[in-house]
């Protein structure tokens, strides 16, 4: 498949924008609402490294319910993304399906 030697291609790729759109305003959305009405409480303000991983960065900067927000938005994210992969991982079997039908017709008449 082209994706596993070059990754996902997310530019200029109009299946996929819709999703590269939609994800960041509903992740936002939900973290700015959950701090609004109190479920969370508002980050510490403490500077942490760029690479620190995901959930660990959550619980540095706001203790373990920013944690818990955090592995939400990332279902969130997964949700949202997940039918439009979907969608061009089976334009690509399909893809392959006829480069293999193509390759035995080959064989057959040479």
């Amino acid at each position: 498949m082209w994706y596993q030697s070059f990754g996902f291609p997310i530019v200029l790729n109009p299946v996929i924008l819709i999703p590269f759109i939609i994800t960041p305003i509903c992740t936002f959305s939900t973290a700015y609402l959950c701090t609004y009405f109190g479920i969370v409480p508002p980050l510490n303000g403490v500077q942490i490294a760029t690479g620190t991983p995901i959930l660990l960065s959550a619980w540095m900067t706001g203790g373990v319910q920013i944690m818990i927000l955090q592995a939400v938005l990332i279902l969130i994210s997964t949700a949202i993304y997940f039918p439009f992969f979907k969608t061009l991982d089976n334009k690509a079997v399909e893809e392959e399906k006829e480069l293999e039908k193509q390759k035995e017709l080959d064989a057959q008449n040479a």
